[in-house]
């Protein structure tokens, strides 16, 4: 493990996401198929559409990575609306009421397309970062 990598965690655990998503870029830029680096990476993006990105990022270096597979697939759950049962509940209606880890999408098998490069993620990540630390210092001078 990296000395720029276990900085980066550090200060995600100390609550310091700016400083945290700057070295884990910089580990980022230097070992793009660093799988860890990325699933640190998504935990620290606000944006569900990012997060993603990430997660994917982990599923190309390793489709079986649990953690990456949950993530990926907590993010692309919708939630399910059950009908509400009017009157007392019928047992021939209990079937069809599924209990809600039945009905969550199995986590992905096949690797993710990847449609941009490594380093091109990194720089969107990074710039996303930035542009939070700025509206969060504009919000303590306010």
């Amino acid at each position: 493990m990296s000395t720029k990598f276990q900085q980066a965690v550090e200060a995600i655990k100390a609550g310091d996401k700016a400083t945290g998503g700057r070295l884990l870029g910089e580990v980022l830029r230097a070992d793009p198929q660093n799988e860890t680096a990325w699933l640190w990476m998504s935990s620290i993006i606000d944006s569900a559409e990012h997060r993603r990105d990430c997660l994917k990022r982990v599923l190309a270096i390793n489709p079986n990575n649990t953690v990456a597979q949950r993530g990926l697939a907590g993010l692309e759950q919708k939630p399910v609306r059950q009908p509400i049962p009017l009157g007392r509940p019928t047992i021939a209606a209990l079937p069809n009421q599924a209990a809600p880890s039945m009905l969550r999408k199995p986590p992905p098998t096949v690797s993710p397309r990847i449609e941009e490069s490594d380093s091109e993620l990194v720089d969107r990540l990074t710039e996303q970062l930035d542009v939070l630390i700025e509206l969060e210092e504009q919000q303590d001078k306010d």
